[in-house]
């Protein structure tokens, strides 16, 4: 059963950790993550789509379908139809391992977050946008916040260029720990989508603040 935007338990969450496939010091962040996730978050179903068939491609598809009901996520979704992001999030925690064992979980999940853009991209509005962005960075980053902004509701993002290969993006987001390995993988992915130079991403500062995470990253190409 998808826990879709109710209420859960933490023995619910924590059983359901308990299928990951990863260190106990891991688990214990995927818990209070999960357990912290705010219900007002909400995704497109393209990315569901997007990382089921990552897993079709690596484990089969067989294995996915297993996947997919041990994650306890919606069977079907629509591209752009909104589901609960936390449950986004069980399938992404989920799949981390499994598509890159071995890495460290953050990394895991920045790999998995650069092929984001490309899902969305390969969308009816992912076109039509993805034709505006052009390869000068400033502009490709000025329509990805458009981009996050319409595929993540709940969100908040914004974008401050400070110079001719500089930015600042402020965002209140999922309070999730591994939040910068994946915001990292987002816009690495986008760059790369549209041939410009891979940027360089530092995270000036992370905190929460009320029931989600709001942090500051300093962009340079």
């Amino acid at each position: 059963m998808t826990w879709g935007r109710g209420a859960v338990s933490q023995s619910d969450v924590e059983a359901f950790a308990r299928r990951i496939e990863v260190a106990p010091s891991d688990r214990a962040i995927i818990v209070k993550a999960l357990l912290d996730f705010p219900s007002d978050i909400q995704s497109r179903g393209m990315f569901f789509d997007g990382l089921v068939k990552a897993l079709r491609a690596h484990v089969g598809p067989s294995a996915a379908t297993r996947i997919v009901a041990e994650a306890e996520i919606p069977r079907t979704t629509h591209s752009f139809t909104l589901y609960a992001h936390r449950d986004f999030y069980k399938l992404f925690f989920y799949a981390a391992p499994l598509l890159h064992p071995g890495r460290p979980l953050p990394d895991a999940m920045q790999a998995i977050a650069e092929t984001f853009y490309p899902v969305f991209r390969e969308s009816i509005v992912g076109r039509t946008m993805s034709v505006l962005m052009g390869s000068d960075p400033a502009g490709i980053l000025g329509r990805l916040v458009e981009a996050y902004t319409l595929s993540v509701q709940g969100n908040q993002h914004a974008l401050e260029i400070t110079g001719p290969s500089s930015a600042v993006w402020r965002a209140l987001a999922e309070p999730v720990p591994m939040y910068p390995s994946v915001f990292k993988g987002i816009v690495i992915g986008t760059m790369r989508s549209h041939d410009a130079p891979i940027p360089r991403i530092t995270v000036r500062s992370a905190t929460i603040e009320g029931a989600k995470l709001r942090c500051t990253f300093d962009v340079e190409w």
